[in-house]
């Protein structure tokens, strides 16, 4: 899923079993196409978060890969 911003290109991947988030990466080829996107995996931990739209403001380093 992506999303438009004020600050640019959100890109959300979506993982709910806990093991896969944890390795989850950012797609070489998508940032190589779209560098200045940012990448967020969405899990079990913060899907709260994206659903109430508080994952834009504040998210742990883990779940947030700046392309």
């Amino acid at each position: 899923m992506e999303e438009s911003t004020e600050n640019g290109l959100v890109a959300y991947e979506f993982k709910w079993n806990p093991a896969k988030a944890a390795k989850a990466s950012c797609p070489r080829k998508f940032a190589q196409a779209y560098p200045a996107t940012t990448w967020k995996c969405v899990s079990r931990e913060n899907y709260v978060e994206f659903a109430t739209g508080l994952i834009l403001l504040h998210f742990s380093k883990k779940n947030h890969r700046k392309m």
